[in-house]
């Protein structure tokens, strides 16, 4: 985040300046950490991640990269890749436990 930028603009500059992806709607999934979200780097950095998660619901624009990314790929719920060692597994999990659910619910 920049110095005075809420969460949500941060969300939305950042999304910009790696996907070239204007976010147009966009709801609160959730706040993820603690243990869980511990990562140590290849360098051996330790952190315990604080993750503020959005799910965006309306985009506009092209995908386009830039510096910091060489390839992106979209994934159906059933095909997320599931790294156990990636600090973002929890959260992945939490998305598929809560799609799971959701989807419990509509069938009934």
């Amino acid at each position: 985040m920049e110095p005075g930028e809420s969460v949500e603009e941060a969300v939305r500059r950042e999304t910009m300046e790696e996907t070239g992806l204007s976010i147009l709607d966009m709801e609160l999934f959730g706040v993820f950490s603690g243990p869980e979200l511990f990562y140590e780097y290849p360098n051996g950095d330790q952190v315990y991640n604080v993750s503020i998660i959005y799910k965006a619901k309306q985009v506009d624009g092209q995908i386009r990269l830039n510096n910091e990314h060489s390839h992106w790929e979209f994934f159906q719920d059933k095909d997320i890749p599931l790294n156990e060692d990636s600090p973002l597994y929890p959260i992945f999990q939490e998305y598929i436990r809560r799609n799971a659910e959701l989807s419990s619910q509509a069938e009934k």
